[in-house]
C-alpha cells in the first residue's frame, strides 16, 4: 500500500499548539508524516485565517518541518485524488516508527472497495474523525490492530503521554549498569530537559566535559578526590543516556549529535584510563603501569573503530545473525564503572587496570574474529539487483 497523502484534522489552534515533551503536537504531527514518505498533508479543521495564519508562523520557525509540505482545505471534497489517504488527529501521538509501519503495511482490512480511502489512526471513530463533513461518512473506518500504540492527548494527559513516549524509547547496546541505573536515572530529568527544549549536543557535551574533569581528578591519586572522580563519571555516563532520548523525543537526531554521544564517550574513557595509568605510576613507578595504560587507550579506541564498522556497514547487511548482533550489542557496556566505584572505595584501583587491559584485549580479539566473520558472510552473499 503505498500512501503519499494525509488529511490532518485539527480541532483548533490551541490543540495544535500544545507542546508534548518541548515539541508542538502539529509539529510531531507533521514530521511524523514526513518520515513516513508522505509528502503531501492536508491541514484541516480550523478555517479561522488568524488562527491558520499563527499556525503558520509557528511551522516557519520550526526547522523540522518541510513550509511546502502542507496546506489547508475547508473541506475533504477540495482534494480530488484517488490515491490511498491517511487521516489522523492532530492530538493522537504516537512514534515515527509506528506511523511508517501503519502507513507502509500492506493490510486488506485497510482499505475499502472504491474511491478515496481513509484510513483510522485513533483509539475510536468519534475521537478520530469529526463524523460533520459527508465525505468522511461515506467511507468506511476501521479500528486497526496497532491503536493500542496511540494516545489521545488532552490537557489532562499531557503528562502521562509524556511517560507514555519516554518509556517506549529503545535504548539499544546497553549494558547492565546503563539498563537498570543509569537510564532510570537520567529519564527522572529527561522530560524536564524536553520541556525546556534543553539540546541533545548540549546534553552530549556536558558529559563529554564532566567525563574529562573526573579524569583529571583522578591523576592525584588521593582518595576523596578520586571518589569524587568516579562518581562524576558515572554522571557522566547518565547525562549520556539523556542526550539520545533527547534527540528522539524532540526529533532533533543529527549527524553531528550520534558522533558526540558515541566518539565523546569513547574519548571520556581513553582520557580517564590514561590518567588512572599517570595516577598508578606516580604510586607504582613501573614500566608495566606504563604499558597497561598504553594497551588500554590502544584497544579501546580500536575497538570503538571496529564497533562503528560492524553496526554501520556489517549489521544493516546481514541477516539471520540476532546472535552474533546481540553479543556484539551486550559487550558494549558501562559497567566496568561499579568495578572503578568498589576499588575507589577500597583505595586500590591497581587491580582494575590490570583487569580492564587484559578484559580489553579479550574484547578486541572477539572482536575482531566477530568482523572478520561477518565481512566474510557479507561478501559472500548474492547481489540482488532491483529491476527498474
Amino acid at each position: 500500500m503505498n500512501v503519499t497523502l494525509a488529511i490532518l484534522y485539527i480541532p483548533n489552534k490551541e490543540t495544535a499548539m500544545k507542546e508534548v515533551a518541548g515539541v508542538s503536537l502539529i509539529s510531531r504531527a507533521l514530521v511524523c508524516a514526513l518520515r513516513a514518505d508522505i509528502n503531501k498533508i492536508y491541514l484541516l479543521g480550523i478555517e479561522n485565517s488568524e488562527h491558520q495564519k499563527q499556525i503558520e508562523q509557528m511551522l516557519k520557525r520550526d526547522p523540522r518541518v518541510t513550509n511546502n509540505c502542507w496546506q489547508w482545505i475547508n473541506s475533504p471534497e477540495q482534494i480530488e485524488t484517488t490515491q490511498t489517504t491517511i487521516c489522523y488527529r492532530v492530538d493522537a501521538l504516537f512514534r515515527p516508527a509506528t506511523f511508517d509501519r501503519f502507513v507502509k503495511q500492506n493490510h486488506n482490512a485497510t482499505k475499502v472497495q472504491e474511491g478515496n480511502v481513509f484510513l483510522k489512526f485513533a483509539y475510536n471513530e468519534q475521537q478520530c474523525i469529526p463524523r460533520t463533513w459527508s465525505t468522511f461518512i461515506k467511507y468506511t473506518v476501521l479500528t486497526h490492530t496497532i491503536t493500542n500504540e496511540v494516545h489521545i492527548v488532552n490537557s489532562t494527559r499531557i503528562k502521562e503521554a509524556e511517560n507514555h513516549m519516554l518509556n517506549s524509547l529503545q535504548a539499544p547496546w546497553e549494558g547492565k549498569v546503563d539498563t537498570y541505573f543509569n537510564r532510570p536515572v537520567g529519564r527522572l530529568i529527561t522530560m524536564k530537559l524536553a520541556r525546556a527544549k534543553c539540546s541533545p549536543n548540549l546534553a552530549s557535551s556536558i558529559a563529554i566535559i564532566l567525563g574529562i574533569i573526573a579524569a583529571l581528578l583522578v591523576v592525584n591519586g588521593y582518595y576523596w578526590q578520586t571518589i569524587l572522580a568516579v562518581l562524576l563519571l558515572q554522571i557522566s555516563a547518565v547525562i549520556d543516556c539523556i542526550d539520545g532520548d533527547l534527540a528522539r523525543l524532540q526529533f532533533r537526531e543529527s549527524i553531528l549529535g550520534k558522533w558526540l554521544d558515541i566518539a565523546g564517550d569513547n574519548f571520556v574513557h581513553v582520557v580517564f584510563f590514561i590518567c588512572l595509568a599517570i595516577r598508578e605510576y606516580s604510586i607504582v613507578p613501573t614500566t608495566v603501569v606504563v604499558y597497561l595504560g598504553i594497551s588500554l587507550a590502544v584497544t579501546t579506541t580500536l575497538s570503538f573503530f571496529l564497533v562503528v564498522y560492524y553496526q554501520n556497514k556489517l549489521k544493516p547487511q546481514i541477516t539471520g545473525s540476532n546472535k552474533m548482533h546481540n553479543f556484539i550489542d551486550g559487550l558494549i557496556s558501562r559497567d566496568f564503572t561499579i568495578l572503578l566505584l568498589i576499588g575507589s572505595i577500597f583505595g586500590n584501583l591497581h587491580w582494575f587496570l590490570w583487569l580492564a587491559a587484559i578484559g580489553g584485549q579479550l574484547f578486541l580479539f572477539l572482536l575482531v574474529l566477530i568482523v572478520l566473520d561477518a565481512s566474510l558472510t557479507y561478501l559472500k552473499s548474492p547481489i540482488v539487483i532491483e529491476e527498474q
